[in-house]
């Protein structure tokens, strides 16, 4: 064991857990922090996009279910049929025929 490099003994010393004290391997102690804390910030930013698409689709959410109730107090006011209704709010908004009627239900 006498024949390998004081910087290899070392370092395995390091990955070991023992304390060394060798400029190569604060280098390498450095560089594994540094690269850790990106890990963090990475993961610390793809949590922060998730939580914002979260948001976005609720916001948008909201807003659909804003114009749906625009619309439909639209229709009352010009005395548009309830079964006309359900049909435009199929159609633009993508709804089924009981998510139209039961938007129509709850507004009209």
């Amino acid at each position: 064991m006498n024949d390998i490099p004081s910087k290899v003994k070392n370092f395995l010393n390091f990955v070991d857990g023992l304390p060394v004290k060798d400029k190569w391997v604060d280098e390498v102690r450095e560089l594994i922090s540094r690269i850790k804390k990106i890990e963090e910030e990475k993961v610390n930013y793809m949590t922060f996009q998730m939580k914002i698409a979260e948001e976005r689709a609720e916001a948008e959410a909201r807003g659909e279910a804003k114009g749906i109730k625009a619309a439909i107090a639209m229709a009352k006011d010009f005395s548009i049929g309830q079964s006309q209704v359900i049909e435009q709010l199929m159609k633009r908004f993508d709804l089924t025929h009981d998510q139209a009627l039961a938007a129509v239900q709850a507004n009209w």
